[in-house]
């Protein structure tokens, strides 16, 4: 970072849902810029459910297969994207054909979000099937919030012109891409701003990092066909999931024999063919990656959190790190105790739980068992669940896990955020990433103020996540010799408003997945 003003944008894509974001188990954000800091408080949980491509997100809806009529999407647009550019379901495989048809990336932003920086949960207040998110009291969030309403936080400076960096890290994988976008301050921020203001990509390229290890290199793949708007550059994630619509867990198995049982969930578990086994998708994957074979052979899967850590964890239970799948090719099981596939044989396995809708055996955390928690004296007392007095309903909080949490116990502080790529990317609680993907981008050549918008349309689900920040690109000559490559300024006394990260919401994404349909 020599000459240039280069500022590191880390969003979290956190949380775990299988077609909508959040279930029965509880719900979890999925997304969020860490730096430039954005400006909604815990910004995981700002995004949109109930999107289709060429309408306006519902804000609602919960099946296991959405459909444009389920959604109130009367006039969908039809697919756009040729299938190379494609990231899930790519040739209509699925025992339930082409049912992702209408997802957001189906036709890359076209689909509307109810608000360019997301709203509060998610979920609007009125969908008949939701599960919000419990803010901190002091942030004094309410469900539904708009994101573009709220003041102005902390701000970044980028040089005019200068290539700048852009990083993410997926903790589950729902397919898709994604783009950065920035709405000159003094504007409406809507859609039509940020699309007007789409940040070119610099390069071709990825850079990976991670907590440990050195970065590597692989190719991205850019998507300018079929996009909105037209001319725009969009940038298609490039880890696959495995080949099935769940994506992950997949079988081979008749593709009509569950669907006659009136077992929808076990047919998101068929899976599309029998492909090229990698790792722990044993049947393939959802499209070929070349960084497999050659410097990122851990590049892929559905539950991709743990991709960097030593000690892998594919959402089952902990797996030695003598024996990676992702090196061996081999998954037999023996270090995932709920590895059951009959509800006798779960139950017979001692803290094992059977989730009959997707009959699926797993290893709750404490924090999963909040939904059958019946009263708020029960649900508070148990470890990461809190009790939403209005609705009468306990759920996850998603609060932090202080035994695996980076907590300084002498002082009682976290770390301190930090995106220099050597140690590790770390939200401002404390909690770190394991791996992150850097982009290059071109700033604006126009000194002024201005807001990021971070987007991304999914393909597995009905959903786009959407974090802003707030930037002010200066002339290169303004940039006095002592000014640091990256500048970051507080926001009057409002304060940072960041994130906090859920080390529960990691380490509890295979059961909660289950619930997600």
């Amino acid at each position: 970072m020599a000459s240039t003003l280069r500022s590191v944008v880390v969003v979290g894509v956190v949380g775990v849902v299988l077609c909508l974001c959040c279930g029965p188990l509880g719900a979890y954000g999925h997304g969020a810029m860490l730096t430039p800091t954005p400006r909604q408080p815990e910004p995981l949980y700002w995004y949109q459910v109930g999107c289709m491509t060429g309408c306006k997100c519902s804000g609602g809806g919960k099946e296991q297969y959405p459909t444009a009529e389920s959604l109130g999407c009367t006039n969908p647009t039809e697919p756009t994207l040729k299938p190379a550019d494609r990231t899930w379901n790519v040739v209509a495989e699925s025992p339930r054909g082409d049912w992702n048809k209408y997802a957001p990336w189906r036709a890359p932003g076209t689909a509307i979000p109810l608000d360019s920086c997301g709203i509060a949960s998610g979920f609007l207040p009125t969908a008949a099937v939701q599960f919000p998110h419990q803010f901190k009291t002091s942030y004094n969030v309410t469900q539904g919030e708009l994101g573009s309403k709220l003041p102005k936080g902390n701000v970044t400076e980028w040089e005019a012109g200068a290539v700048v960096e852009a990083s993410f890290t997926l903790i589950v994988n729902h397919g898709g891409g994604y783009q950065y976008r920035v709405c000159p301050a003094g504007n409406a921020v809507n859609e039509n701003c940020f699309a007007a203001n789409v940040l070119p990509f610099a390069d071709n390229k990825h850079t990976v990092h991670f907590k440990s290890g050195k970065p590597v290199e692989i190719n991205a793949l850019d998507v300018s066909e079929g996009v909105a708007p037209a001319g725009s550059t969009w940038r298609r994630l490039p880890i696959p999931a495995c080949n099935c619509d769940n994506g992950e867990g997949c079988q081979v198995r008749s593709k009509d024999a569950d669907a006659a049982d009136g077992k929808t969930g076990q047919v998101s578990y068929v899976a599309y063919n029998q492909g090229k086994g990698v790792g722990h998708c044993a049947t393939g994957l959802q499209f070929e990656a070349e960084h497999l074979s050659k410097v990122w052979p851990e590049g892929y899967g559905y539950y991709t959190a743990r991709l960097g850590r030593p000690k892998y964890d594919y959402g089952y239970n902990k797996v030695s790190t003598e024996t990676k799948p992702a090196e061996t090719g081999k998954d037999d099981g023996k270090d995932r105790p709920c590895d059951a596939s009959t509800q006798d044989a779960c139950e017979g396995i001692a803290g094992c739980e059977w989730y009959a809708p997707k009959n699926m055996c797993y290893l709750p955390s404490p924090a999963q068992k909040c939904p059958n928690m019946e009263s708020e004296d029960t649900c508070i007392k148990q470890n990461g669940c809190a009790w939403a007095a209005n609705k009468k309903v306990c759920y996850s909080s998603g609060s932090m896990d202080k035994e695996t949490g980076s907590m300084d116990k002498e002082t009682g502080k976290t770390a301190p955020t930090d995106f220099s790529g050597t140690k590790g990317a770390a939200d401002s609680e404390g909690e770190s990433f394991d791996w992150w993907i850097v982009d290059k981008l071109k700033a604006p050549t126009e000194p002024g103020e201005y807001i990021l918008q971070w987007r991304w349309d999914n393909e597995q689900t009905p959903q786009i996540w959407t974090t802003c920040a707030d930037i002010k690109v200066v002339a290169p000559a303004s940039r006095s010799a002592e000014t640091p490559p990256q500048s970051t300024t507080n926001a009057p006394s409002s304060g940072a408003r960041l994130a906090g990260v859920s080390s529960m919401a990691l380490t509890t994404a295979f059961a909660i997945m289950a619930a997600l349909v």
